[in-house]
């Protein structure tokens, strides 16, 4: 969204080349080398194919990005409610009829996630219609009409308790909520733009690729490539894609379709976004993400060759039901009025309002179930850092520790979140970078990792003897006759287990006893070019000269500034005027602080940098080191899982009925509803008797079996017990 300021081509180049050559890639290959380690975190990959050293750096850089990622899409919400009565009841909502869905699962009908989810959209249906009712009360409209500085200490709070309470009490129902209106969403809108096939207003290029932009301060590069984020590569996906991922794929084969396709869908909402975006009138667009004066943005907007005028932007505000648009930074309220409009398109043009505040509860509600599910996963990885200094620090067990996690957690967070509220530029100008580079560093540590493993990789094919792959296969299934189910297998065509991961013990056949190290390039050339983006953007925020991009150059104007607002407070000392001192007493405590705070976003832009730095020399040291045979290439690969032939039907065609039950099995994992019943199962297997000398033990193991409140109770903790969702 903030990105469509540079035009419509630089973005849609980007997601459609990033996403191809290096979101995709680097997805898919972490995918892969988590299945062939027992699911292992990123983390953990980076301690044992690099080093330790190299493995904390990649957690303080897991910590980093959760900070800024949580404080930015804070920011997002926030400035999209702010002053909207209509939106702060519609997404206000959304914490009583999820708390409601919880108790119902949890007392009522125990388990069944797709009926509460059914009960919980509807609710959300009607929290839309009635937040209508109360933009059109003045009493409740003053009550709901919240400033962005309450509305950010609410979020705070909010977060804060989220991450505290129960799971299965706010954040699974909420994420329940989240998954199914996320994608009922998203459909609709691809409909939608097929349906409407809306005209592109934005130019291809504009005049903001100089750097002169109104949004985004700096050129098309490096900061188009840092804006634009999951929809071309993340960093954060390797979160998901190494850890969770991994433990519900069957077979190692669907790495390919899953890791890889899934990115190409994230680039797919990425570009239907753009439409969203570039569809709306240019000066429409860049009066929304401006933070200033009404007045004065229309007046700074139509400079730039973009005509608006305050009539026009208020008629809008008026029909989507919002006191103002102007100042909307962060790219929810853009997304929410371009989505608005082809949706009302499709229906002759009819109930603006409500699709624009459906768009809007659609975007809060993904967004603070990542926020509280990020807290929360923050918490965790603080606690095992903590654990080392004192052990009882890291007992998730401890309520104790919780709290003192969870508290700094959302200190981290929220102090980033209050201080892009008061920035009068309106933070995304500050924050967002941060958020990119810190983005693209977590996908540069990622990239090293995948880079290490196919050098690796490749030099074990060099050096490993050929020998014929029945031969091999037969090898490892005589040392593990007892592994018989998921992961690592590609199917023949005649259904059964085909050895291609056993011809080499490393998953890459020999041609001629030949290291094919080429195959490193693959990741190798995403990661210079994520190098080059995240040390251009990060040393010209740091130290450009433009006080609009530059840290210290914008720190340096405040402390110029100091002296002359000292003496406005001197002066109104002396005269006595009580307005006269306050006035000038908030203005100097403002430049101290943002002074303050452009120092300290230096400083977290040069920490990543070195972070960055730090893990691609150590991940160079180790290349050279194994390509120069001065270092074996050791793999930290678990032991191949053979299924059974039974097992293996990929092969066989699926029919319409197939199709459908697919449909649905995906439905009840999504929503966990296929999870809990395997547990549910569980101590019914259990319970049996088993074969052999001795008494049964079917009544010892029955009298362990549990409720089915304490199985959902178990099941839905342990189902947010990691990252479980990035964008």
């Amino acid at each position: 969204m903030l990105a469509a300021q540079f035009g419509y081509l630089p973005g849609t180049l980007w997601v459609l080349i990033g996403v191809t050559l290096g979101g995709a890639v680097q997805d898919f290959v972490v995918l892969f080398c988590s299945l062939r380690r027992n699911g292992k975190s990123l983390g953990q990959m980076v301690k044992e194919e690099l080093s330790t050293t190299a493995g904390a750096i990649a957690l303080a850089a897991i910590l980093a990005i959760l900070v800024i990622l949580l404080a930015v899409l804070a920011l997002v919400v926030v400035r999209a409610l702010a002053e909207s009565p209509w939106g702060v009841f519609t997404v206000g909502a959304t914490i009583p009829i999820a708390t409601f869905m919880g108790c119902y699962l949890r007392f009522g009908r125990i388990g069944k996630v797709m009926e509460a989810s059914a009960i919980g959209v509807l609710c959300l249906l009607l929290a839309v219609w009635g937040g209508k009712l109360v933009h059109g009360s003045p009493q409740w409209s003053h009550v709901f009409g919240l400033r962005d500085i309450s509305l950010a200490w609410s979020v705070i709070i909010y977060g804060l308790a989220a991450s505290v309470l129960p799971v299965w009490l706010l954040l699974a129902p909420r994420d329940y909520l989240s998954t199914f209106m996320k994608l009922g969403t998203i459909f609709a809108l691809a409909l939608g733009v097929f349906l409407v096939l809306p005209n592109l207003r934005m130019p291809a290029l504009t005049k903001f690729v100089d750097g002169s932009g109104l949004v985004v301060a700096g050129k098309v590069f490096p900061f188009c490539f840092i804006t634009i984020a999951c929809g071309a590569i993340s960093g954060f996906h390797t979160l998901i894609s190494s850890g969770t991922t991994p433990k519900i794929l069957t077979r190692e084969s669907y790495a390919r379709p899953i890791g890889y396709g899934a990115m190409c869908l994230e680039s797919l909402v990425a570009v239907m976004a753009l439409i969203a975006a570039c569809t709306l009138d240019p000066g429409v667009y860049l009066s929304m993400n401006v933070k200033g004066d009404p007045a004065a943005t229309v007046a700074k907007v139509t400079a730039t060759g973009f005509p608006v005028t305050v009539d026009h932007m208020n008629e809008l505000a008026v029909q989507i039901g919002e006191k103002s648009l102007f100042g909307r930074t962060g790219g929810a309220a853009t997304l929410a009025v371009g989505m608005s409009q082809i949706f009302a398109r499709t229906v002759n043009g009819r109930w603006l309002d409500l699709w624009y505040h459906f768009a809007i509860m659609f975007e809060a509600l993904f967004i603070l179930t990542t926020l509280d599910a990020g807290t929360r996963v923050g918490r965790y990885l603080l606690q095992e850092i903590l654990g080392h200094i004192w052990r009882p620090l890291g007992k998730t067990s401890n309520l104790g520790a919780n709290v003192l996690a969870s508290v700094l957690m959302v200190v981290g967070w929220g102090y980033f979140l209050i201080q892009g509220v008061r920035d009068p530029l309106g933070g995304i100008n500050s924050l967002w970078p941060l958020f990119g580079i810190a983005n693209q560093m977590l996908a540069s540590i990622a990239l090293c990792l995948a880079t290490t493993v196919i050098v690796k990789m490749t030099l074990r094919a060099g050096e490993f003897k050929v020998q014929s792959p029945e031969s091999k296969i037969s090898t490892l299934r005589s040392a593990h006759p007892q592994q018989q189910s998921t992961v690592h297998d590609t199917a023949s065509e005649d259904g059964c287990c085909h050895g291609k991961r056993a011809a080499t013990e490393d998953g890459l056949s020999p041609k001629s006893g030949q290291a094919r190290t080429a195959f490193a390039l693959i990741t190798l050339v995403p990661l210079v070019w994520l190098l080059a983006v995240t040390m251009t953007a990060g040393m010209e925020k740091i130290a450009h000269w433009d006080p609009r991009i530059g840290f210290l150059a914008h720190a340096r104007i405040l402390r110029e500034k100091q002296p002359e607002l000292e003496a406005a407070l001197a002066a109104a000392t002396t005269s006595g005027d009580r307005n006269a001192i306050q006035t000038a007493s908030k203005a100097l405590i403002a430049n101290r602080v943002l002074r303050f705070n452009d120092l300290l976003d230096a400083c977290v832009a040069a920490v990543f940098l070195a972070l960055t730095s730090l893990v691609v020399l150590l991940s160079a040291r180790e290349w050279i080191l194994m390509l120069a045979r001065r270092k074996p290439s050791l793999l930290r690969e678990s032991e191949p899982v053979w299924l059974p032939e039974y097992a293996v039907a990929e092969n066989r065609p699926m029919h319409l009925a197939g199709v459908v039950a697919v449909g649905l099995a995906l439905a009840k994992e999504l929503s966990g509803e296929a999870q809990l019943e395997r547990a549910q199962d569980a101590p019914e297997t259990c319970a049996c008797s088993f074969p052999g000398p001795g008494p049964s033990v079917a009544p010892a193991l029955a009298a362990e079996c549990k409720t089915k409140q304490q199985i959902y109770v178990e099941v839905t903790e342990n189902r947010f017990n990691g990252v479980r969702r990035c964008c």
